[in-house]
């Protein structure tokens, strides 16, 4: 489904707006985000559907590195977990789009024998990265929620 299909904009679209206001206005907040952090998986599956199971895992990998950092309060442990938190997603992102050219680059300029591999380039991948690490940054500025699900929830979706 792309966003310039007739199913995306006569059905897909008004179904999750109105169903998340809907939510929102029987005060369900929760049931609201968790809709839409569901339609944007599905949104994101039905073009992408071999990448779903890493963006989960790497969603749940911040997630807990989100929470970690909100509970060591800007302390040195902090630090260290946003430093590691950075490394994997800046690493997730350089796999796919790197991982060729560093090859490539190496094999030419020091006669090494790595081998290309053909990498599909997943849908939004650096999009997805720095959100992650703007939701991360948030969570050492002290931006946290009260609870695990309001921090799952409220901030991936």
């Amino acid at each position: 489904m792309e966003i310039s299909s007739y199913v995306f904009i006569l059905l897909f679209f008004p179904f999750v707006l109105v169903s998340f206001y809907i939510l929102l206005h029987i005060r369900k907040t929760k049931a609201a985000y968790i809709l839409l952090l569901a339609a944007s998986l599905v949104f994101y599956g039905v073009n992408s559907r071999q990448f779903i199971g890493l963006f989960l895992a790497d969603i749940l990998i911040n997630f807990a590195f989100a929470k970690a950092v909100c509970k060591c309060a800007k302390d040195i442990r902090a630090k260290i977990l946003m430093a590691a938190a950075i490394v994997c997603d800046v690493g997730f992102l350089a796999w796919f789009k790197y991982y060729n050219l560093a090859t490539d680059t190496s094999n030419l300029l020091f006669g090494t024998d790595f081998l290309s591999k053909e990498i599909v380039l997943p849908l939004g991948i650096s999009f997805i990265c720095f959100q992650q690490i703007a939701f991360l940054a948030e969570a050492y500025r002290g931006d946290c929620p009260k609870t695990s699900a309001s921090l799952l929830t409220e901030r991936i979706s």
